[in-house]
């Protein structure tokens, strides 16, 4: 997970992403985590 946000962080840095729009897609992106775990673990 920790590799994961720094590839992402690393990537958004290099195309000029703004530290706003950084943290919305990292939150996003934990989102989307948390939601698969909770379907995959609920069955």
């Amino acid at each position: 997970g920790a590799l994961i946000i720094g590839v992402l962080n690393n990537g958004l840095n290099i195309i000029g992403v703004s530290a706003f729009w950084q943290q919305v897609v990292k939150g996003v992106v934990i989102l989307i985590a948390v939601m698969l775990d909770r379907l995959k673990t609920s069955k």
